[in-house]
């Protein structure tokens, strides 16, 4: 195994990935096809670069003065589970010294994976849609896959407190209440220890890489969704979920 992984982009300061502050690598590969996806360059091979384990330990020292409160390192991608391996092995390479946060589909089962469960920090997984016809028909995937990786996670209630379910809100297809609260009933039946939901407004900030990649952006007619739509979503679902989730 080469000890470097392939990426796309590195975010050196981002609060938005997991708790405190992160430095975030966006790995490369995914095997989903999201309708939204903002990242398709993770899917373009001549995107790729390559980082070593060394040059990745180098970067992250040189920010631990404010990593270190709170903060740590986040796998995103593309798919990190894709690297699981990898990610286990750099963990090693950093002497269990290192807070990792992984942000997933949760839709890669591989020998490795079980393992990188038991020896995360804090994970974020975007659950995506609610049916198994939806989620093929909006990402070529499998809700199945991503059920089956969250139950490994709610089995370490550590891991599992640290977790954060996503949903992208998406203006003509899960934008209403009903959807939104059985999300939280999906949650709740089955999982114990995962109580935390955030949705995300959906926005076209991407559209640019579409046309740059020459790619098909096949939600042109929808508008980005106001912030504030999304605060009254949590609003009356934390009053629905009262006790049980907290949408945040």
């Amino acid at each position: 195994m080469k000890k470097s992984f392939l990426f796309t982009s590195v975010d050196s300061f981002s609060t938005t990935d997991g708790p405190g502050i992160r430095c975030v690598i966006f790995l490369a590969k995914c095997p989903l096809r999201c309708i939204y996806c903002h990242n398709p360059e993770t899917f373009i091979p001549s995107e790729y670069h390559e980082m070593s384990f060394a040059k990745l330990k180098r970067m992250y020292e040189s920010m631990r003065t404010y990593l270190n409160n709170g903060g740590g390192l986040t796998f995103s991608g593309g798919e990190p589970l894709l690297w699981a391996k990898q990610i286990l092995e750099f963990k090693k390479f950093m002497n269990d010294d290192i807070d990792i946060c992984l942000e997933t589909s949760g839709n890669v089962d591989n020998e490795y994976v079980d393992e990188l469960v038991k020896n995360l920090n804090s994970i974020c997984c975007d659950i995506k849609f609610i049916t198994e016809e939806e989620y093929a028909k909006y990402t070529n995937g499998s809700l199945k896959k991503v059920i089956s990786f969250l139950k490994k996670v709610d089995n370490n209630p550590k891991l599992a407190e640290n977790c954060v379910i996503r949903e992208v809100v998406v203006p003509t297809i899960n934008d209403n209440l009903e959807y939104l609260i059985n999300l939280g009933n999906l949650v709740l039946s089955n999982f114990k220890n995962i109580k935390k939901i955030e949705l995300l407004p959906f926005h076209d900030m991407c559209i640019e890489k579409y046309e740059q990649f020459n790619m098909e952006w096949k939600l042109k007619d929808v508008k980005s969704m106001d912030a504030e739509i999304i605060k009254a979503f949590n609003n009356k679902l934390n009053e629905h979920f009262a006790g049980k989730l907290k949408f945040i």
